[in-house]
């Protein structure tokens, strides 16, 4: 619904957002920010708009992988067009996201420089914090996980002092998959802990599941069992009647 109020229809087939994917992807990629932009007011609107869809697209990755990243490059392109630094500085470190999660790194780690030299001259702290959760969920992606548990820690006290929600849940649930792999018992728990606490605040269904199996997964690496197994229920009771493939596999 929100993109119709941009005007955009999204295909509706895997074939039809490929095809998408692939003409915006060559259009974010070589041709030069400036080319595209549009600087109307109602550009800037758009763009506004198109980042909140971005962020509340994110948790759709794991239920349409396809549709979710070319509505993902949907919005990139609308940041792209307002002319505005700061909205072209989210569109990359978006599109950096979008294009990691599908493995394309030399894509996303081009787009993470162009992004990075905007947030090196903005006095920001919203936009600095989305661009460390961009850069360190792009590296956790491509298996460098000491430097993206690096950017976690710089990105979500900012998020958390922003009141940027919906990233600071993915992100909080992110670095305890990351600290799952190389932090300690102590360490996972206390991030598993942040993440249940949150989704209460987002009230997001999906939120309220990865903090559960957060919590299950840290607890039994302590070696509580039982309370691990209970928060293991709470999370598959979450998510009955709606299907997240990637989280119900884990």
């Amino acid at each position: 619904q929100a993109l119709k109020q941009l005007g955009i229809s999204p295909s509706k087939t895997s074939v039809g957002s490929l095809l998408s994917i692939a003409v915006k992807s060559i259009r974010i990629l070589l041709i030069p920010a400036s080319w595209q932009s549009l600087r109307t007011e109602e550009q800037k609107r758009h763009s506004i708009l198109a980042h909140k869809i971005f962020e509340n697209n994110q948790i759709a990755f794991e239920k349409k992988i396809i549709s979710a990243g070319d509505i993902s490059l949907h919005s990139v392109m609308q940041a792209i067009k307002s002319g505005e630094p700061r909205n072209i500085g989210l569109g990359y470190s978006e599109a950096a996201y979008t294009w990691s999660a599908f493995g394309l790194h030399l894509f996303g780690n081009l787009c993470l420089r162009r992004s990075g030299r905007i947030e090196s001259e903005l006095d920001d702290d919203e936009f600095r914090g989305y661009w460390f959760y961009c850069r360190a969920t792009a590296l956790y992606w491509g298996g460098d996980l000491q430097q993206s548990a690096k950017f976690y820690e710089l990105a979500i006290p900012l998020l958390r002092r922003c009141q940027n929600l919906l990233s600071l849940q993915v992100g909080l649930h992110m670095n305890r998959h990351l600290l799952a792999f190389a932090g300690s018992a102590t360490e996972e728990l206390a991030a598993a802990e942040s993440v249940f606490k949150l989704a209460g605040a987002t009230g997001t269904r999906q939120g309220k599941c990865w903090g559960a199996y957060d919590l299950a997964n840290a607890l039994s690496r302590n070696g509580r069992l039982i309370e691990a197994a209970n928060y293991m229920k709470l999370a598959n009771a979450t998510l009955t009647g709606e299907r997240y493939y990637m989280t119900e596999a884990i």
